[in-house]
């Protein structure tokens, strides 16, 4: 009768030896396998995000001229520098070509915005001139190369129906980039400019 059970007993023990070999054999090569996996889906969503920023990055390249010349347009309307004697010279211009006669040009003291990224140059100016001129120089300020804003008009020395020059006192803004303009320094005096 014990020799009917050894079969049995080693058919067991083979059972159990082959199951111990597949919990530490076959079971580790399976995590590992499914560990594996993670780390090719992760990569491939690595590799799509890359693609993406290839793309991107791509087209950024190709449209780089254009972003080229529009950062080269801003810097011209909005530069980093105060640079008075370049607004007043634009200013003059316009005056001269719109016929009115530049009395004053009076550059505030720059402040700083209240975003902090750029300052505003407050300005005055004062022009004589014909009604028609006037509307000329407002539009000669309107396009100028720098940026510009006319915050307040305020027409004066005409009489109701008489057809004379009238005087013409505007506050305008001019801006930079640079926002450590002016800051320190007290204000600045004005240039009074005669004819344009």
């Amino acid at each position: 009768m014990r020799n009917r059970r050894a079969p049995i007993f080693a058919a067991a023990a083979g059972a159990v030896v082959v199951l111990l070999l597949v919990l530490f054999l076959a079971l580790p090569q399976h995590r590992s396998i499914a560990d594996v996996r993670g780390q090719l889906d992760q990569a491939r969503s690595q590799q799509i995000q890359l693609q993406t920023t290839l793309a991107s990055l791509e087209e950024a390249q190709s449209n780089a001229a254009e972003y080229n010349g529009e950062l080269r347009q801003f810097e011209n309307q909005i530069p980093s520098g105060e640079d008075q004697p370049g607004f007043i010279n634009l200013t003059k211009n316009v005056a001269k070509s719109a016929g009115v006669d530049l009395r004053n040009i009076s550059p505030g003291t720059p402040q700083p915005d209240p975003s902090g990224s750029f300052t505003v140059i407050p300005t005055g100016i004062t022009v004589k001139g014909s009604f028609f001129a006037m509307v000329e120089f407002l539009y000669g300020l309107e396009t100028l190369p720098r940026a510009v804003k006319v915050v307040n008009v305020s027409v004066a020395g005409q009489q109701e129906g008489a057809a004379g020059p009238v005087n013409m006192i505007l506050a305008v803004e001019f801006y930079t980039t640079g926002t450590s303009v002016g800051q320190g320094s007290g204000p600045t005096q004005g240039t009074p400019s005669q004819g344009g």
